[in-house]
């Protein structure tokens, strides 16, 4: 009897926490799939994953609806399956959220450098797609106050914003990288001939610290709610790997009783048949 209830408290445990999940997952993945269709398939490529935010939802949407689902559904209708399956993608899910953290603090300089090569890709397709740049413009000029990976000249290393382009924009960085007062409205100019060497004033106006130092200082004044955060998860995820694994081990043995008992009913219905015929016969 308590075995029974206990099993009942973990399938509502793991049915509650993945039914937000399943949901969180289908509208992160509407989301997602509005706005690429909104943007359009034909630009669409392997190199796009990274720097197409969309996609990037599409992933994770995906990736929460399938999990939520497994765990939603396996436990609900104690399904062997889905509760391992949800188990299975959990776990890699934590052991490359640990390897991630793990390479993070070991390979300091290597992840800053490939974090930073990621930024500096994002610079490069600002134009290329539409949603990148609203993203990019959202970082810079609402989020984090900043301009460009470690300055406002690395917006040299966009094809329009380049200081050797033929276009209107040469020399420049994006409106984002304006400073504004409370009530300002956004000049989209404002940015234009900032990045010229032969005004030493140009760059008055715009954000001076790059973007990857800010995210940085961020990591180190918030360190504790970041561990404390990243702890929670870590636990959250643990939990519902045991809870899971826990009742697929439960409904994997009631299955394989339920199994033999058929069998065994089976065999005695055999056995007196054979009876009832043997008597027949005499």
């Amino acid at each position: 009897m308590a075995a029974r209830v206990c099993n009942l408290v973990i399938k509502f445990l793991l049915f509650l926490t993945n039914i937000i999940l399943w949901l969180l997952g289908v509208v992160i993945l509407a989301i997602g799939i509005y706005v690429q269709v909104e943007t359009g398939f034909s630009d669409l490529s392997l190199g796009s994953v990274l720097t197409s935010p969309a996609i990037v939802l599409i992933i994770i949407g995906a990736v929460l609806f399938v999990v939520g689902f497994c765990g939603c559904f396996g436990a609900l209708l104690e399904l062997f399956p889905l509760l391992l399956i949800y188990a299975i993608i959990l776990s890699i899910i934590l052991l490359a959220e640990v390897g991630v953290v793990v390479y993070a603090f070991v390979q300091s300089r290597e992840f800053s450098a490939t974090f930073e090569s990621l930024l500096e890709n994002y610079i490069v397709n600002y134009y290329n797609d539409v949603n990148l740049r609203n993203l990019v413009d959202r970082i810079q000029g609402q989020l984090l106050l900043c301009c460009g990976v470690t300055g406002p000249n690395d917006w040299q290393a966009n094809a329009y914003f380049n200081c050797s382009s033929p276009a209107f924009q040469r020399c420049s960085v994006p409106f984002s990288c304006c400073e504004l007062t409370d009530g300002e409205v956004i000049n989209v100019q404002c940015g234009y001939g900032t990045l010229d060497t032969s005004n030493p004033d140009s760059m008055l106006g715009i954000y001076q610290i790059g973007c990857l130092s800010t995210v940085e200082g961020l990591f180190s004044n918030n360190l504790y709610v970041v561990g404390g955060v990243g702890v929670g998860l870590l636990v959250f995820q643990i939990l519902n790997i045991l809870l899971a694994s826990g009742l697929a081990v439960d409904v994997y043995r009631e299955n394989k009783e339920i199994k033999a008992i058929k069998k065994q009913d089976k065999q005695e219905k055999k056995a007196h048949k054979q009876r009832e015929q043997g008597k027949e016969k005499v």
